[in-house]
């Protein structure tokens, strides 16, 4: 015999399952979403720098040249490299 008490937990234990399922569909959502936010992110910090390379009227040396001494600055230290005298 089913009580009125244990067909009230029933409910309310596929309440809550139903809710998980619908939370784990939305947090699967939400992950692509911000895969896909990312993505259209980094195309755009692209685009942003490429408008400031063509505004600075650098040649593409120049460029490849500071390339290099960021390369070789963060080889030996960064920014925070302190010569010695």
């Amino acid at each position: 015999m089913v009580t009125r008490k244990s067909q009230q937990l029933k409910a309310k234990l596929e309440k809550l399952e139903k809710d998980l399922a619908k939370i784990k569909s939305q947090k699967a959502q939400l992950a692509e979403k911000e895969k896909d936010l990312l993505k259209q992110q980094k195309a755009a910090d692209a685009e942003y720098i490429l408008a400031l390379m063509a505004e600075s009227n650098r040649t593409r040396e120049e460029f490849e040249q500071f390339a290099q001494v960021k390369a070789a600055n963060a080889e030996n230290g960064g920014d925070a490299h302190v010569p010695t005298h």
